[in-house]
Formats: C-alpha cells, structure tokens, sequence
C-alpha cells in the first residue's frame, strides 16, 4: 500500500463517509475536520450574500431544460419527417441534451447562463434549422 493510501486510511473514516467520490481512484488527501468546519462557515458566507440561487430559479432553470428538451425533440421529429424518412424514424427519432460549464460544476449564481447542449441524429444539422426546417 502506497503512503498516499496510509494518509487516506488515517485521516479517518467518518471524513470519508462525509465525502462523495468522483472517478475511480481514491482521492489523494480527504478534508479535516477543521477543513469541514471553515467550508461550513464558507457556505453560510456565501449563502448570506446572496450568491445562492433561490429555490424558484433552480426550479425555473429545471423548467428551462426542460422546454429547450421539448423543443429541440420537435425540431428534430419535424426536419426527419420534412426529410422524407419513415414514419418509423420520425418516431424514434430523439435528443440529448447536456449541460456543462459552471451549471454542471454546480457553481452557477443567480442569474448564470445555462450552457447546454443539444446531441441528435447524424443527419440533423445546424443548416436545417437555420434554413427554417423547424
């Protein structure tokens, strides 16, 4: 075992059990328990500055994913019908769309964009919708 798994070991398990692991290595060093308690007084600085969003916001921006889901699904449906393919295809035919940048971080503020992005089908292009296949 690698000293960078003893430290881990050491540090102790309730840390661990506090912290939520992202990829597939262990993390090099896990936060303290004075590490913990500045990140709490960190957030409540940050929450009392207003630089959280309100549970309305998140719950527009959800809406907000949402519809631009709705519509880039339609468009795709349309422009695979106005295509000529079957109507097997139209039906299957669908969308995913992604997030990324601060959002997906979850460090957006109140009032961020929302950077998304919209994977279709292969034969779907930006040119349809600019040549008003929608």
């Amino acid at each position: 075992m690698s000293s960078i798994d003893n430290a881990s070991e050491a540090s102790g398990s309730s840390i661990q059990n506090a912290v939520k692991q992202y990829g597939i290595t262990n993390p090099v060093s896990l936060p303290t328990n004075p590490d913990l308690q500045r990140l709490a007084e960190l957030e409540k600085f940050l929450a009392e500055a207003g630089l959280y969003e309100s549970e309305e916001e998140t719950t527009k921006r959800q809406e907000v994913l949402l519809e631009i889901e709705r519509i880039c699904k339609e468009w795709v449906k349309q422009f695979t019908l106005q295509r000529g393919y079957t109507d097997q295809m139209v039906e299957e035919a669908n969308v995913v769309i992604f997030t990324f940048g601060s959002y997906r971080l979850g460090v957006h503020g109140p009032g961020d964009d929302l950077e998304t992005l919209c994977v279709g089908p292969s034969y779907v292009n930006r040119g349809g919708l600019l040549n008003g296949a929608a």
